[in-house]
Parts: structure tokens; sequence; C-alpha cells
């Protein structure tokens, strides 16, 4: 919209919608459009880094957290497809500068195959590699904080084990209400 001079003329968060997934510009400004506060939305890249504002402690997205159901969501779902997107775009932005762009397509394919089975994938893929120990249930995808991706946990119940006595505080937070 901006190259063919459309820019500022009656721009709407809702005609700017499709740009979300790959905007963090536009998120920042549209959040409740792109789906920011809503962790079962198509939006996967929903830290402050990502120009989404700290949403998970808000109402709506409590709503959303209560209401979802306590099993995990299936592969080839379009809201899953559509996360798994945007890993790997988001990833190839991160690791092209150092030469792995592969690494992101083999991201994004195999959370299209595994589904939430990709948790478990991940963890050990970065435990084996490089020694980090992460948790995506909780949506800590990396040592250092800066990767801010949705957690797992609203969408894999199950395989984030959110029905098990003693989980963290951090995990319950991210758990459907209806896993309790």
């Amino acid at each position: 919209w901006l190259a063919n001079g459309d820019a500022g003329k009656d721009m709407t968060c809702h005609s700017v919608k499709n740009l979300c997934s790959s905007s963090a510009f536009v998120r920042a400004l549209c959040p409740t459009t792109c789906g920011c506060g809503d962790p079962m939305s198509d939006l996967f890249l929903s830290g402050i880094h990502e120009g989404c504002p700290m949403c998970n402690s808000t109402e709506v997205y409590q709503d959303v957290v209560s209401r979802a159901p306590c099993t995990d969501v299936a592969p080839d779902s379009p809201g899953w497809q559509r996360w798994a997107d945007q890993l790997g775009e988001n990833a190839n932005e991160v690791l092209q500068g150092q030469g792995l762009t592969n690494d992101a397509n083999t991201l994004r394919n195999t959370m299209k195959t595994l589904g939430c089975a990709f948790e478990g994938w991940y963890k050990s893929l970065l435990n084996e590699t490089y020694g980090i120990d992460v948790d995506p249930c909780s949506g800590i995808w990396e040592g250092a904080g800066w990767l801010r991706w949705r957690p797992l946990a609203t969408r894999c119940p199950e395989t984030c084990h959110c029905k098990q006595p003693n989980i963290s505080s951090n995990l319950q937070r991210m758990c459907p209400r209806s896993c309790s």
C-alpha cells in the first residue's frame, strides 16, 4: 500500500490486516486487529519485539485462555499452518545473516508436519545443538529471551502437560482453564 501511493488515504487497521504477520509496524499500530491479545489468533509473532504490546495479562487474553479446549490442535489446521509459516519467515530473517536459511525451512516444515510434537523436537534441537534449555509451551523459544513467539500451551495443552499438577505458574497462565 505504500508503493502505490495509498498510504494515509482512508487507511484503517482493517485495511492493512493482511500485513499483520509480516510487519511489526502494523502490529504495533493495530494490535487488536492483528490478534496480539488473542492467544488463539493466527498471529505467531506476538512479543513486544515483534510489535505487539504485552497482552498476556489482559482480560481479553485471559478470557480466550479460559475458553480454549484442553486438546491439541491438528497439524493440518489452518491456524497451525499459518503459525508454522510465520515461524519460518521470522527464523529466516534471524538466520539469514548466518547463512542458515535451510534451517528456517526445516523449522517451518517440521512444525507443519509434527504439529504439537514440534515442541519436543525443537527443545531437543536447541539443547543438543546449542546446549540451551527452552520451553516453547511457556513461550521461551531461546535462551536470551529475544524471540517472543506465541507460547504453545494454549494450542497444545496435551503436549505441554497442562493437566499435570504442580506445573509452573508461567505455564499455568498459558494453559486452557479447562485443563485444570
